[in-house]
């Protein structure tokens, strides 16, 4: 019992000691654009001047890459793709959210008297979506290699507010995590709409670091935003 008090304290003296040791201002931040845009505004507003950098795209790849090599210390991203992290880090799950399709309300492929579509209809479409770097575009096309059967045809395109724009004005279709979803069709309400997917497709964020306490640290900073 004392051996295991022990331990105990001096867990809490070696946690003591780095929460002094580490420094906001020293951290360097990275996030996906649709994480910093519509999940957490307010925190990445404050990262800016908070943390020592923020970096914030909509490639995966510019995020675990530079974690890999050290030179993010902190990421946002898709739990997804975890496994391509190199080496011991933290996780911590901080959303969970699912994806929709978004379409135009003139879209004369989709069935508009059901709430759902399955992924079998989908194949027949037409799909507007960022190109392979993108961790939505990577998240559908591993859902259609689980369910083994073919993924839709997909039309790449780097340019947001075109793609959507093509879509709310053609057959095409894309498909968008809800609360980038609900974005776009409330801004846009009279040309477009949206539905879930039948299948369980959802997006789960985490936040990442190399040591536990900065990621504790991290997420307490997001909740008092």
């Amino acid at each position: 019992m004392e051996a295991k008090q022990l331990i105990s304290q001096v867990e809490g003296l070696r946690n003591a000691i780095r929460q002094k040791e580490t420094k906001v201002n020293e951290l360097r931040l990275g996030t996906l654009d649709s994480i910093s845009s519509y999940l957490y505004p307010n925190f990445f507003v404050k990262s800016l001047n908070t943390f020592k950098s923020t970096t914030i795209t909509n490639r995966i790849d510019e995020l675990i890459e530079p974690f890999n090599r050290g030179s993010l210390d902190v990421i946002f991203m898709d739990s997804a793709f975890k496994d391509e992290i190199n080496g011991i880090y933290s996780e911590k799950e901080v959303d969970e959210e699912p994806y929709f399709l978004v379409y135009s309300k003139d879209n004369s492929l989709i069935n508009l008297d059901k709430e759902s579509i399955d992924p079998c209809a989908l194949q027949k479409m037409d799909l507007l979506m960022y190109p392979k770097y993108c961790p939505i575009h990577q998240r559908l096309i591993r859902v259609y290699q689980d369910l083994q059967i073919n993924p839709p045809k997909i039309v790449e395109i780097d340019y947001g507010e075109s793609m959507i724009a093509m879509v709310a004005n053609s057959n095409y279709i894309t498909v968008l995590p809800k609360s980038i979803a609900i974005n776009k069709v409330t801004a846009d309400i009279s040309r477009l709409k949206m539905k879930e997917f039948e299948v369980t497709f959802t997006r789960k964020i985490s936040l990442f670091s190399r040591d536990a306490h900065v990621t504790e640290m991290v997420n307490r900073m997001m909740k008092e935003y």
